[in-house]
């Protein structure tokens, strides 16, 4: 029937009360038939170009949005659509793809407007308002449905796709390109220029630290050694910082290197309340938390507070400020591996860190447990010995025991049983190495030895596997998912004049023509994984035979797809029948009608 209505040009523009077509109200109704018909049709761009409010959010949705998040087939088949080659062979130097990105990166597009009587010879309308050219420039009157950065980036059709897991939707040549053209028109420029100031404020952090004598190396300073620059050294310290000082290193890290870290982080830390400003409540992370941490307490490292200088023009540090830079440049190279997680290649071996220590911090609770119970256990019996001493010493010392640092001839055997030693311990050194309770002792130690050594290391390690195995299984996932969340996340940081002009609505690409010299192409596979995976793309979807292996993979990949709608369309038909069981409860109620199902098995049926 809906076939036979699109044979005979019916309108698919025509919209309910709720500004919905005939395309929404297939999707929200679940008929992929129906769906995948309409857009088999000449008329399917009208029946994309609709919109109207989400219901929750109140945020704006679209066809397209719908179709990534319910029927995945029927949005491919949109992109396939949208990415139209020339006659020409897949092989020959000319083959060329144009690709239309008005549905994929549709922020500047307000189909909420009546649509125009007049109809292309491909279905689509054409709108002297439409905020494109000819060309496929953006045009600079057009404006964004809205100009909230957050919402731009979250109601995003790339970002929907990476929340619902559309691992083939993303490796598309159409949305492959489009990340592609956003990072190489600015992505890259802004991520690389960030990378390389961080790693110039990181070169002069870390080689403060490295030439700088730490305040206990030496006497506390007085007025006389402060003023000729001489200090009582401890152990090697005169050799090492005053005899075999390089005079480059104390120019550069001594006269100049802690200007340059104050200058460097006052500037990370202006870009940090734009960014505060700008986001509000959405920049309290852990990685805005991070570098907070990083640049106050370098600040803090380098300031000039005592009146007292070493002979390389190096300030003298108070205790505070030396340990402020031990945590400074420990949470620096620990930055540093955050911000390179967003590049492909790398990242996901970050991820699986971030994965693996998530796990950890979940089973921590558990673990904290298992720590008291054997800490208080082993300073109950082994006080008197100093390992054990006190409670933190005894808690640090069974910490490190699961790691396979027993010592246990040290902890129970250090008295001199056979007399070997020359001359008698006193009663200080029995009284210090002496186990009181031996059985009991040995008995608790077994059990940590089984408990602690053996049997939650190997389950620490087990679920260690068991994710990273779960993130190798979606590496294609994550890797895609990173460079979206980047792409996306350079548009939300910079203002809209910046980026808008790279806005395109179509572009094609020559997949047989390469625009990079060898050693560009060398460089940038290395940093990014894009040019490998839209190749890929391409050339798979052009294939017109596939191996074994990849019917298999595909056959794979659609039941995990019908599973998940399968999953869906019971999610809905439980939320369609609780609603009706609510309405009928409220009847039944109003009427006064007492109804008892002598009959009612819900509890054998389970979830």
């Amino acid at each position: 029937m809906v076939k036979l209505l699109l044979e005979w040009k019916a309108s698919v523009s025509c919209k309910d009360i709720e500004n919905k077509n005939c395309l929404d109200l297939a999707i929200e109704n679940s008929r992929k038939d129906v769906a995948m018909a309409i857009v088999n049709s000449d008329s399917w761009r009208d029946a994309l170009r609709t919109e109207h409010k989400h219901p929750v959010y109140n945020w704006r949705t679209t066809p397209m949005r719908k179709l990534i998040k319910r029927m995945p087939e029927v949005a491919e088949l949109v992109f396939s659509k949208c990415s139209i080659s020339n006659d020409k062979p897949p092989e020959h130097p000319d083959y060329r793809i144009d690709f239309d990105y008005e549905f994929l990166d549709d922020m500047f597009f307000h189909w909420d407007k009546d649509v125009p009587d007049t109809v292309s010879s491909d279905g689509g309308s054409q709108d002297d308002d439409e905020p494109y050219k000819e060309n496929g420039r953006l045009r600079w009157s057009a404006v964004p449905y809205t100009y909230d950065a957050e919402i731009l980036r979250k109601n995003h059709p790339l970002f929907l796709m990476v929340a619902s897991k559309r691992t083939k939707l993303l490796g598309h040549p159409l949305v492959l390109t489009l990340l592609t053209h956003k990072w190489d028109c600015y992505g890259r420029y802004f991520y690389y220029l960030s990378l390389l100031i961080y790693i110039f404020f990181l070169f002069f952090l870390t080689g403060y630290i490295l030439t700088t004598p730490p305040p206990f190396y030496h006497e506390s300073p007085s007025s006389a050694n402060c003023t000729d620059g001489s200090f009582d050294w401890f152990g090697n310290g005169k050799v090492r910082w005053v005899d075999d000082a390089k005079e480059w290193q104390s120019v550069l890290f001594g006269d100049i290197g802690d200007w340059i870290i104050l200058g460097l982080a006052g500037i990370h830390l202006f870009k940090e309340l734009i960014q505060l400003w700008n986001q509000k409540f959405r920049y309290l992370t852990f990685n805005n938390f991070l570098e907070w941490t990083v640049y106050i307490l370098a600040v803090l490292l380098v300031l000039p507070l005592r009146n007292c200088s070493y002979e390389n023009s190096v300030n003298v540090k108070y205790d505070w400020q030396w340990q402020c830079g031990a945590i400074s440049i420990l949470l620096a190279w620990i930055n540093l591996i955050l911000f390179i997680q967003k590049l492909p290649r790398l990242g996901i071996y970050v991820l699986m860190f971030t994965d693996v220590l998530k796990t950890f911090m979940q089973f921590s609770v558990v673990f904290g447990l298992f720590i008291v119970a054997f800490t208080l256990g082993f300073y109950a019996l082994l006080m008197n010995q100093e390992p054990f001493n006190t409670f933190w010493y005894s808690l640090v010392k069974t910490f490190v025991m699961m790691i396979g640092e027993f010592e246990f001839d040290t902890t129970f055997h250090s008295q001199n049983y056979l007399n070997t030693n020359d001359g008698v311990q006193s009663q200080d050194e029995f009284f210090l190495t002496t186990v009181y309770y031996k059985q009991t002792t040995y008995v608790v130690f077994t059990i940590f030895a089984v408990i602690m050594s053996i049997i939650l290391m190997n389950l620490l390690v087990g679920l260690a596997v068991d994710d990273i195995k779960e993130v190798q299984n979606q590496a294609k996932l994550q890797r895609l998912a990173k460079q979206v969340d980047l792409a996306l996340e350079i548009e939300e940081a910079l203002p809209l004049v910046f980026w808008r002009r790279f806005c395109v609505k179509t572009r094609n690409l020559r997949p047989n023509q390469h625009g990079r010299t060898m050693i560009s192409r060398l460089f940038y596979g290395l940093l990014s994984s894009e040019t490998s995976m839209l190749q890929e793309a391409i050339s798979s979807t052009l294939a017109s035979e596939k191996t074994i292996i990849e019917e298999v993979r595909d056959s794979q990949e659609g039941f995990n797809e019908t599973v998940g709608n399968m999953k869906y369309r019971m999610k809905l038909l439980k939320s369609q029948n609780d609603r009706i069981e609510g309405m009928l409860t409220a009847l039944l109620k109003k009427d006064g009608v007492v109804w008892d199902d002598g009959n009612d098995n819900t509890d054998e049926v389970g979830e």
